[in-house]
């Protein structure tokens, strides 16, 4: 930050003091930008921050700023938090385009729907509703898994090698993570 040599940097600095700012302390992955090329020429830097007065950082204590994994962009996405964690509810049952695009989706619903059911049409209709919803929970588990799981998990995964890249040799690993992170964003 106090490097000279980058165009207006000292201008950068000089602002933040004047106006004193100070930076909003984060936790995750170190190095916030990546130029994504090969090992021999990728770069790694902290770029993207928070800056605060001591007013705002009085007045939102709680407040957190969060660096996540370097997915798609070429820059960490930065979260910040006002409030403690509250604890995540289950979303109610969507129908999920994605299940549009895998080959046996057609045929589930069709054997789902032709299964025959007594009472009045509003009724039929409503446990066909009912039935094929249950048959898609379990095929989605079966078929696709916990897609917000496996997101978590392979960015938990980016997230520990990009916070030791420099001391690691872990490129390949790094860009296949990256890839797999993508897929499924593509499935969400």
């Amino acid at each position: 930050m106090t490097n000279s040599k980058i165009m207006g940097a000292q201008e950068l600095w000089d602002c933040l003091n004047s106006c004193c700012l100070l930076e909003v302390k984060g936790k995750g992955v170190h190095y916030t930008w990546s130029n994504r090329r090969d090992e021999q020429h990728i770069t790694w830097e902290r770029l993207d921050r928070a800056f605060a007065n001591h007013y705002w950082l009085q007045c939102f204590e709680n407040a957190e700023l969060q660096h996540l994994a370097i997915t798609v962009s070429d820059h960490s996405p930065m979260i910040l938090n006002f409030e403690k964690k509250v604890k995540f509810r289950r979303r109610p049952y969507r129908f999920e385009l994605m299940w549009t695009l895998h080959p046996e989706c057609k045929e589930k619903i069709r054997q789902t729907w032709s299964i025959e059911m007594p009472g009045s049409a509003p009724f039929k209709l409503t446990r066909k509703i009912q039935h094929v919803r249950e048959i898609f929970k379990r095929w989605n588990k079966l078929v696709f898994g916990d897609l917000q799981k496996k997101k978590e998990e392979v960015g938990k995964k980016l997230e520990r090698i990009q916070e030791d890249i420099e001391n690691s040799n872990c490129w390949d690993q790094e860009r296949s993570l990256r890839k797999e992170f993508e897929s499924i964003l593509e499935q969400e």
